[in-house]
């Protein structure tokens, strides 16, 4: 590794900076070297600060605490795990993948030590850039992941051994024509510390960078430090999963985790825990709306559910509109059924046009609603408002049905719940998700708003007969049109990256004349989940006549239903039991 002492003359001129964070953000300097650097106690350098003024400082105290970072820091540990090779290791390559190609997801993994910071001083910001290696890059959004394990080696790391990603801390769109790709991390490198990265992709092709192996053009994070003791408040970073393990320190300076968690433990594993918002902390729940569309009563359809499955549910979904209480006496006990840990998703469609709601014109009912749920039901559980609102839009002025009308309407809905003293419904916006609402001119105005939604949810399908909901799990989730539409997981990746996602429904609708596509969809669902790491929940609607797309039933062939016993069993689902959560 490179020593910087007596570098000074080489740093009297630092280039331009250049434009600001590929995803937004406010312009700031940076001063990126392309090697390894190590900071020697006293050695005199010139810095460049936030802001851009350039003054000569000692780099560091005697006991080596930073004083300023005249250079960006490569990883000491970069490489990337393959699905589709759960056993190999990348640690020497020169390249780092990241997307999915021959049925195999690909996702690097990134680890930096960062020197605590002197006293009297302050970090200013923070940058991660990669460089393209070779090829151009596929045209979708790159998320950027905290990992809560930063314990691990590129020399042992792989598929199978690889920590979950955590949240979101960061998405840039790429573009085939595209060289670098850059990171704002200044809300999340805030001191010293070891800082764990992933990188993932939802995409059918594979961008790849330069890793530390390649010399020039590595990874690289600049860390910025000026003087002053004021410490800046780091952005807070969404919750999207609890930590997977506790991280290792550095200088008795904790890991980065993400925030939100709850810190509650399950009695399964340590780690797998449960966040405020119900997101787990490692594998996925998976739920069902069993024997959907029929007139079975829902005890008897998730005992039959259950039966088939072999195991109980982590989400029953439950359907309820107008002046409906719920949760009922019934779904009340199969929440609270000792041994299932259960939790419920209710979607509810209150009474009346969006506008006119949204006016307070239901505001009695939601108060009959919220006394309800207050007396009945202290456990937390998922509510999605009037789920699947693109196909109820009237885009013209005066409906009270246009885009703009939903989102105040759900506002209004989880204000007036929460002012009424409901705290333990955990919010979900529930899209179709079909490209061809995507693509029009009003789908962005539905969103209610970070403060209201807690999850995102669509609801995706896909059947064996050819056409177009004809496909493979990554298919059907992200089903794009085009320029028009980047698919419905590339969109929440792009614009709302720090929520946890869920399939509130979603199936396969078999076709008589080849059975097998419902076998190799359940499959290869496992592996092509490791392209998806922001799906949290997958809630499976199970019904005799799904129509358009049929049996979507998941023991509509003992073929069918053995594969979805081994996908529901698969790693990337499998978790520990987690503890309920009430209000």
């Amino acid at each position: 590794m490179a020593d910087l002492t007596g570098a000074t003359s080489a740093l009297q001129s630092p280039p331009p900076p250049p434009d600001g964070p590929a995803h937004g953000g406010p312009r700031k300097s940076w001063w990126p070297l392309s090697r390894r650097a190590t900071i020697a106690a006293g050695a005199a350098l010139v810095v460049v600060v936030a802001g851009g003024t350039a003054y000569s400082l000692n780099s560091a105290d005697d006991a080596g605490a930073l004083k300023s970072v005249p250079a960006s820091l490569s990883p000491v540990e970069d490489t990337f795990v393959n699905a589709a090779a759960p056993t190999r290791t990348n640690g020497a390559q020169t390249k780092l993948a990241v997307g999915s190609e021959a049925a195999g997801a690909k996702t690097t993994y990134l680890l930096f030590s960062v020197p605590a910071v002197a006293a009297g001083h302050h970090a200013s910001g923070a940058a991660l850039t990669l460089t393209r290696e070779s090829g151009a890059f596929p045209a979708t959004a790159l998320s950027l992941h905290s990992v809560a394990d930063t314990g691990w080696s590129q020399s042992t790391l792989n598929a199978e051994s690889a920590p979950q990603p955590g949240a979101v801390v960061g998405t840039a769109d790429l573009a085939p024509g595209g060289n670098t790709v850059r990171f704002d991390l200044s809300g999340v490198v805030t001191a010293g510390g070891r800082y764990a990265f992933a990188l993932t992709a939802p995409v059918d092709g594979v961008a790849r960078f330069r890793s530390s192996e390649a010399g020039a053009g590595g990874p690289a994070l600049t860390y910025v430090v000026a003087d002053g003791s004021a410490i800046a408040a780091p952005a807070r970073v969404p919750q999207q999963s609890a930590p997977a393990s506790p991280g290792a320190s550095v200088s008795g300076q904790p890991s980065p985790s993400a925030s939100g968690s709850t810190g509650a433990s399950s009695p399964g594993g340590a780690g797998c825990g449960v966040s405020e918002i119900l997101v787990p902390g490692c594998g996925r729940w998976l739920g069902a709306a069993p024997l959907a569309q029929t007139d079975v009563p829902r005890p008897q359809a998730l005992a039959d559910y259950e039966q088939r499955l072999g195991a109980p549910v982590d989400i029953m979904h439950l359907y309820h509109s107008g002046g409906q209480l719920f949760p009922t006496p019934a779904e009340v006990k199969m929440a609270s059924e000792p041994g299932r840990n259960r939790h419920l998703l209710v979607n509810w469609k209150p009474t009346g046009k969006w506008a006119d709601i949204a006016a307070g014109k239901d505001d009695a009912e939601i108060d009959r609603l919220a006394a309800h749920i207050n007396t009945a039901f202290p456990d937390k559980f998922f509510l999605a408002i009037f789920h699947e609102p693109e196909d109820n839009v009237v885009d013209k002025a005066g409906s009270k049905m246009r885009a703009s009308d939903f989102r105040a309407m759900f506002r209004h809905v989880v204000q007036r719940l929460r002012s009424k003293g409901v705290t333990n419904a955990v919010t979900v916006m529930n899209y179709m998700g079909a490209s061809k609402w995507g693509a029009t001119s009003w789908f962005g105005d539905l969103y209610p708003g970070d403060d209201v939604v807690d999850w995102i949810a669509f609801d995706p399908y896909a059947m064996g007969q050819p056409g177009f909901h004809h496909g493979d799990f990554a298919a059907m989730v992200n089903r794009g049109q085009g320029a028009k539409w980047p698919g419905m997981y590339d969109w929440i990746a792009r614009n709302h990256p720090g929520k946890p996602v869920m399939l509130g429904e979603w199936g396969f609708g078999d076709y008589a004349q080849d059975r097998s596509a419902k076998v190799n969809f359940f499959s290869s669902l496992g592996t092509e989940l490791d392209r998806f790491p922001a799906i949290k929940a997958l809630v499976y609607f199970d019904s005799p006549d799904a129509a358009p797309f049929g049996d979507t039933r998941i023991n509509s062939s003992g073929q069918a239903l053995s594969a979805f016993k081994a996908m529901a069993g698969a790693a990337q689902i499998a978790k520990a039991p987690a503890p309920r959560l009430t209000r």
